[in-house]
């Protein structure tokens, strides 16, 4: 669940001790250490335990409704109007777009671009195709519904922070260091985590997202690895999952409702329009 939050924090310790421990990219990695270690100090940090909340947080599984769904689009230099095919099925009139220009950069700029005037989507394929000029554009952005049932669950998973040196002196040091890289940038990780890289999953009509709330400091235990003394730190990161799965046809938008035009204290039929 957490495998990109451990990226990012190899990538936090990294540059914190940049200068301070030699080679930080061969001296802190993931995933567990085993045998002599050969390269002192050394940080190893991986997925452990992970656990589910027994209840739901949410449950809509007998009723579907409308999810909102956010896809970028590499603009093809070959052919920049497309068609470009999209991972679901947009509700009409659900979809509006973005162009974006220089992404990143100083000179980034963003066009807001609409359904039926800048780009038309084959809702059979799916696909979207541009009539708006896209030629100096780099990314496409699009925002659109579609319907699904989903569940949410919560859940929590422990990962676990190794870190190795001759001497206990020097193990306490870069564990205390450490510890304060990762909790002095919480909210900069659950930042990443949820909104610069999200964690989404995508298999034909069924999504898994996963969002962060809080990370957690547990507890610390020393021990010994072969001729190298070690620290390990343990810390729970809690959050959610959506489950989704897409229903394809059956649903549309309501355009209209049409009235009879008269108030009575009987009931009256009503036509209701998907357009």
């Amino acid at each position: 669940m957490i495998d990109h939050l451990i990226q990012h924090i190899i990538t936090l310790l990294r540059q914190g001790f940049d200068g301070v421990i030699p080679s930080p990219e061969s001296h802190i990695v993931t995933g567990a250490l085993a045998g002599e270690i050969d390269e002192l100090p050394a940080i190893a940090i991986y997925p452990s335990k992970l656990t589910w909340s027994q209840g739901l947080v949410e449950s809509n599984s007998s009723g579907p409704r409308p999810q909102e769904f956010r896809q970028e689009i590499p603009v093809e230099a070959g052919s920049p109007q497309g068609p470009y095919p999209l991972a679901k099925t947009p509700l009409p009139g659900s979809a509006q777009g973005q162009l974006i220009f220089d992404p990143g950069e100083v000179t980034e700029r963003r066009v807001t671009v609409l359904e039926n005037k800048a780009f038309t989507i084959d809702y059979q394929t799916p696909a979207v195709s541009f009539s708006a000029d896209l030629s100096e554009a780099s990314l496409i952005r699009l925002t659109y519904s579609f319907v699904g049932v989903f569940t949410v669950k919560e859940f929590q998973q422990q990962f676990l922070v190794d870190v190795y040196d001759t001497g206990m002196a020097a193990v306490e040091k870069w564990a205390s260091l450490a510890n304060g890289m990762i909790l002095t940038s919480h909210d900069e990780l659950i930042e990443q985590y949820n909104v610069t890289a999200k964690t989404e999953y995508i298999a034909n009509q069924f999504i898994t997202r996963h969002t962060l709330g809080r990370l957690q400091s547990l507890e610390g235990s020393p021990g010994r690895q072969e001729s190298a003394l070690k620290m390990q730190l343990t810390y729970s990161a809690t959050g959610y999952i959506t489950l989704i799965k897409e229903i394809v046809d059956g649903f549309g938008l309501i355009q209209k409702i049409h009235s009879p035009g008269q108030i009575s204290d009987h009931p009256v039929d009503i036509e209701i329009g998907l357009e």
